[in-house]
């Protein structure tokens, strides 16, 4: 196994395990940030860099997802086939050894089982905190061979850590101007969609109290006095609400299957604002009425014909190669 150096158009082969060289970097031009000054450009050791937590996880705090194992095979084989790039940005890393960016680069050298590497070392600027470097160079400074840009999940994951830390409730200008101040590709309208759409998360937090289906299972049953927990919507800004109520219903259908009787319903709001609390819930309510309107009808055909199905099933399609008839069910 080899390893090349890239420089310009020149591959320069070495033995496995070698040693960068900063002097190798010197047609690189430095980034400028805001929440860091550069220091220069060092050689560490690999096992001196801060990346993984108190298990021996690789946690990459910028993203949503942390580091891409598919990312990581395509950063290997990049680096076996083409060689190390001397004109991009090294890994990342504040001047004790904490790493910035890079995360996937990083786990990929330890993997190689390299015992040195260059990284930039940087200093945060005064008034910037750890967290604002995450950000910014974190989440912007994605410009090496074989990289995996930033989401907009990232984005998002990062700007409401970004509110959780202001003393007051940010505006939607301000959280703007932090998705701006860091190098992205997303349009005008991505970014007010994702700034409004973790500001109303914020609120929803601050003003409402939390819950999930268990506690609130069990609150409502002391409620309603009863030892059996009731069935529990919960009615949430994220995701698709006819998966919360389609999902209701089947265990209420297997509920009634098996025990010939219904358990009462109950809801509770998640991820919405206490200002959209009262239109959320007349929501629920509407919904619920519908599908109750819907069994309701269901009966009245079962009573005019004994024979009708609900769901009148005739088989499945052919799907075996070679064996079955495509014309016809199974």
């Amino acid at each position: 196994m080899q390893f090349a150096i890239f420089i310009m158009t020149k591959f320069y082969p070495l033995k496995t395990k070698f040693t960068p060289k900063v002097e190798w970097y010197s047609e690189l031009k430095l980034p400028k940030f805001r929440t860091v000054d550069v220091v220069q450009l060092e050689v560490r050791d690999v096992d001196s860099i801060v990346y993984i937590n108190e298990k021996g996880q690789t946690v990459n705090l910028a993203r949503e997802l942390g580091t891409d194992k598919t990312n990581a095979s395509g950063i290997e084989s990049s680096l076996l086939s083409r060689g190390l790039s001397v004109t991009e940005v090294p890994p990342i890393i504040l001047d004790d050894g904490r790493l910035i960016d890079g995360y996937t680069r990083q786990s990929v050298i330890v993997s190689l089982k390299q015992k040195q590497w260059v990284y930039l070392v940087v200093s945060l600027k005064k008034g910037f905190t750890i967290e604002d470097a995450y950000d910014e160079v974190g989440l912007g400074a994605n410009d090496h061979l074989q990289c995996k840009p930033a989401t907009i999940q990232d984005f998002k994951k990062r700007l409401s850590a970004w509110i959780n830390r202001q003393d007051e409730i940010p505006s939607l200008k301000e959280c703007m101007d932090w998705f701006n101040n860091i190098p992205h590709s997303f349009n005008y309208k991505q970014v007010k969609n994702a700034c409004e759409s973790c500001l109303k998360s914020h609120m929803a937090s601050v003003t409402m109290e939390s819950f999930n289906k268990t506690s609130v299972a069990s609150l409502a049953a002391e409620i309603l006095d009863t030892e059996e927990t009731p069935m529990v919507i919960n009615w949430s800004s994220k995701g698709s609400r006819s998966t919360y109520m389609s999902r209701l219903i089947s265990e209420q259908l297997d509920y009634f299957d098996k025990y010939g009787d219904v358990k009462p319903v109950v809801s509770f709001l998640d991820n919405i604002p206490a200002e959209d609390a009262d239109t959320a819930r007349k929501a629920v309510r509407k919904a619920v009425a519908q599908f109750n309107r819907i069994f309701i009808k269901l009966n009245v055909k079962f009573q005019e014909d004994p024979e009708f199905e609900f769901l009148p099933y005739q088989g499945a399609v052919a799907q075996k190669v070679g064996v079955e008839d495509r014309n016809r069910l199974y």
